[in-house]
């Protein structure tokens, strides 16, 4: 099940506003890694800081900020005020955090290399401009 999840790189024409599945920060970019599957196209986009960490530690630091979040909201899970959506979206990261800790390295992308792809394909844009 995990032989085909991995990341792409992804250019979008201008800067949009994402959130990192891992560790839920929020960026704005033109270029974003995303973490693909033939099951699912779009397991969530991946925040360069978690790129940078590689698959095993990225997952160790979801697990890390589920935790963090379930402990400052342990009166909310106490009055029940969870719904199924909430615990089901825990579970989806958690089991997300799983299957990329066993990602092997050609899978996953650093932001160097995400970098080089982008130089790259900005070179070919821009050869396009000038050949119309």
């Amino acid at each position: 099940m995990n032989k085909d999840l991995h990341v792409e790189i992804v250019r979008h024409d201008a800067s949009v506003r994402f959130g990192c599945v891992l560790c839920g920060t929020y960026y704005e970019a033109s270029v974003v890694a995303a973490l693909v599957s033939s099951v699912n196209p779009h397991c969530g986009d991946i925040c360069p800081g978690c790129l940078d960490l590689g698959p095993k530690v990225a997952a160790e630091n979801a697990r890390f900020h589920i935790v963090q979040a379930m402990n400052s909201h342990k009166e909310d899970i106490r009055e029940s005020d969870w719904t199924f959506e909430d615990v089901r979206a825990v579970a989806d990261v958690i089991a997300l955090a799983d299957r990329i800790e066993k990602l092997p390295a050609d899978k996953w992308a650093t932001s160097m290399e995400t970098d080089a792809k982008m130089v790259t394909l900005d070179q070919i844009l821009s050869e396009d401009d000038v050949t119309d």
